[in-house]
C-alpha cells in the first residue's frame, strides 16, 4: 500500500491545516448461494468483513490501513513509507522528495520513477528544473531459484531542464539527463552496466498570428560495459557518464507546423528516430522509425458540421536494407449538429502496412529473381467504420428521455506472395432508450446489443437485450433496482446458448453514515446440446451493512 499525497503542499496554507485527522469505514456482508449444477462455484454460505482506517496528516498525507476477513481468507495491508512523496511549495518554488517522476522530454527524462529529489523554479518567464535520484536498485542473485543471468545494478541519474518564454515569439528550452549503473565490489557481472547521456533542444516559434512551428532535437550517448574496472562504486555521489569507443551515438528529431484560421486548422508533422535510440530516463522508446503526418480540422455551415482528418505514413527499420515495413494511415471524423437535440458522429479509418524483405541471395542473383523463393511480400489492410446517433426526446424539470444508437464495423485482411493468409470481420451495434421521471423518482432503460465476429471459416453471433428499472421512494431513503438481461450466443446457427440474468436490489439509508442493502441474483443457462434436460441455474442472495465516517 502506497502513501499518497494529493498535489503540491503550499507552505502558506499547510500550517493552517489540522495536524492529524482520522476516518474509516466498515462493511459486513452475508452471502447465501444455491445451484443445481454438479460443480458449485462457491460455498452455500459465506461472510465477509472488510474495513479501512485512514489517517490524514496536515491535510495532505493519506496513510490508509485496509483489512479483509472472511471464511475463505484474510488480508491486511498497511502503508509502505518508502513509496512516500512530498511536494512542498512556496510561491514560485516547488520541491519534490521521495518516490517521484519528472516529464521533460520524450528524448531525455520522461516519466521514469526514481527515489530522490527534484525542484521546479518558475520566476517570471523562466522555468528551471533539477532532478537527482536512484532510478534502479541492485537486484541480488538467487542461487536457489536458478536465476543466474539477470543481476541488476544501482542506477543513479540527474538532469537539468531550462525553458524561457520569449514574449509573443514563442519558447526556447533545453533538457539534459545523465545516468549510470553502479556496482559493489562483490557483484558478479552477468549483465552489462549502462552509462547514458542524453539532451534535447526544443523551440516553439510563432511565425505569425496564425502560423506556429515547433521543433525538438534529441541526442543520446549509450555505453555498455562488463569490465568491473570501468564500473564505478555505488558510493559515488557525483559522476560523469562514460563515453569511449564502445559508445553508441543516436539522434532524434521531430517538427510540427500548424496553421490556425478562422474556420479550421491545418497541420504537418515529421519525426525521425534513429535505430537503438534510448535514454535511461524513460521506460521504453519507439525508435527506428520515420513518421509523416498531415492533418486538417474544419467547420462548415456555421459549425453545424465539423470535419477532422489525418493522413500519415510510417516507415520502420529505416537503416535496414531488407525487411522494411511501411504503414499508411488515414483517419476521418465528422460530427453533424443537426439540432440542439440531435447529434451524429461518423468515422472512417484505413490502416495499410506492407513489408518487402529482400534476401542476400536475391541481391546476388539479380539476373534471375524469379527463382528466388525466400523473398517476402506481405500486406495487411485494416478498415474501421463507426456511426453514432444521440437524440434527446425531452428534457425538462419533470421528464428526461433520449434515444441513442451506435455501430462499429472492423475488417482486416492479410495477403502475401503465397495468397490470402487471414481475414476477419467484427461488427458491434447497440440501440438504447432511457426515460427518467425526476419528481416521481422512477427511471427505465432499455438497450439491445448485437455483435458478429467471423474469421472467414466460421461466424459467432451474440445478442444481448437488457431492461432496467429503478425507483426511489418519496422519503428518499429506500431505493429499488430491478434488471433482466438475456445473452444469446450462436455459432454458425448450429450451436445455441442462452443465459438469463435476473437481479433485484434494495438499499436503505439509515443515516448519512450507515446503509443497509439486500440483493438477489438468479442466473439460468441452457444450450442446444442439453435439450430435454433441466437448465442450469445459480442464485445468490446478499445482505450487507456499511458504515463510514470521521473519527476526529
Amino acid at each position: 500500500m502506497q502513501v499518497s499525497i494529493a498535489g503540491a503542499q503550499d507552505l502558506e496554507t499547510l500550517v493552517k491545516s489540522p495536524l492529524l485527522q482520522a476516518g474509516g469505514g466498515l462493511q459486513c456482508n452475508q452471502i447465501f448461494y444455491g445451484s443445481n449444477a454438479e460443480s458449485r462455484q462457491r460455498k452455500p454460505y459465506s461472510y465477509q468483513f472488510q474495513g479501512n482506517l485512514n489517517f490524514k496528516i496536515l491535510g495532505v498525507i493519506d496513510a490508509p490501513f485496509l483489512f479483509y476477513f472472511s471464511n475463505t481468507g484474510n488480508a491486511f495491508t498497511q502503508p509502505t513509507f518508502n513509496q512516500t512523496s512530498f511536494h512542498p511549495k512556496y510561491k514560485w518554488v516547488e520541491t519534490h522528495f521521495g518516490k517521484i517522476s519528472c516529464t521533460w522530454s520524450p528524448y531525455t527524462l520522461n516519466g521514469h520513477l526514481f527515489q530522490g529529489a527534484a525542484v521546479d523554479i518558475k520566476p517570471s518567464n523562466w522555468r528551471i528544473s533539477l532532478a537527482y535520484g536512484k532510478f534502479l536498485s541492485q537486484t541480488a542473485l538467487n542461487a536457489n531459484s536458478g536465476n543466474h543471468g539477470t543481476a541488476g545494478y544501482d542506477r543513479k541519474g540527474y538532469g537539468l531542464q531550462v525553458q524561457h518564454k520569449i514574449s509573443k515569439l514563442g519558447m526556447l528550452g533545453f533538457s539534459g539527463f545523465a545516468a549510470r549503473d553502479f556496482a559493489n565490489e562483490l557483484q558478479i557481472l552477468t549483465t552489462p552496466a549502462i552509462s547514458n547521456l542524453a539532451f534535447s533542444i526544443k523551440t516553439e516559434m510563432r511565425l505569425s498570428k496564425k502560423l506556429q512551428w515547433k521543433i525538438e532535437v534529441g541526442k543520446s550517448w549509450l555505453t555498455e560495459t562488463q569490465l568491473l574496472s570501468e564500473i564505478p562504486s555505488r558510493r559515488e555521489f557525483v559522476f560523469i557518464p562514460q563515453i569511449n569507443s564502445n559508445t553508441i551515438q543516436r539522434n532524434a528529431w521531430k517538427s510540427h507546423l500548424e496553421y490556425s484560421g478562422k474556420k479550421g486548422k491545418y497541420q504537418f508533422g515529421y519525426e525521425r528516430v534513429d535505430p537503438d535510440y534510448r535514454s535511461l530516463g524513460a521506460y521504453y522508446f519507439n525508435n527506428d522509425l520515420e513518421n509523416i503526418t498531415l492533418g486538417i480540422g474544419r467547420a462548415f455551415l456555421k459549425n453545424r458540421i465539423r470535419f477532422q482528418g489525418t493522413v500519415g505514413r510510417q516507415r520502420d527499420k529505416i537503416s535496414a536494407e531488407s525487411g522494411r515495413m511501411t504503414r499508411n494511415v488515414c483517419n476521418l471524423q465528422m460530427q453533424v449538429h443537426v439540432s440542439q437535440k440531435c447529434q451524429m458522429q461518423l468515422g472512417w479509418s484505413n490502416f495499410l502496412s506492407f513489408t518487402n524483405s529482400r534476401t542476400i541471395q536475391e541481391s546476388w542473383n539479380f539476373w534471375n529473381t524469379n527463382s528466388i523463393m525466400d523473398t517476402t511480400a506481405f500486406r495487411q489492410i485494416s478498415k474501421n467504420i463507426t456511426l453514432g446517433l444521440n437524440l434527446q426526446l425531452r428534457s425538462d424539470s419533470q421528464l428526461r428521455s433520449g434515444l441513442m444508437c451506435n455501430a462499429n464495423l472492423q475488417q482486416s485482411a492479410e495477403t502475401g506472395n503465397i495468397g490470402n493468409l487471414h481475414s476477419s470481420q467484427f461488427f458491434n451495434g447497440m440501440i438504447g432508450y432511457n426515460r427518467q421521471q425526476i419528481k416521481k423518482g422512477n427511471s427505465i432503460q432499455l438497450t439491445a446489443a448485437i455483435s458478429r465476429s467471423s474469421n472467414g471459416l466460421s461466424a459467432m453471433w451474440n445478442l444481448s437485450p437488457l431492461l432496467q428499472y429503478g425507483y426511489r421512494f418519496p422519503n428518499k431513503k429506500i431505493q429499488l433496482s430491478l434488471g433482466i438481461l438475456c445473452a444469446a450466443v450462436s455459432a454458425d446457427f448450429k450451436y445455441f446458448q442462452a443465459q438469463w440474468n435476473l437481479r433485484n436490489q434494495w438499499s436503505y439509508a439509515i443515516s448519512k453514515e450507515q446503509k443497509l442493502t439486500f440483493s438477489y441474483t438468479m442466473q439460468m443457462r441452457n444450450t442446444s446440446q442439453t435439450a430435454g434436460t433441466a437448465s442450469v441455474f445459480h442464485q445468490t442472495a446478499m445482505l450487507g451493512y456499511a458504515v463510514a465516517g470521521k473519527f476526529f
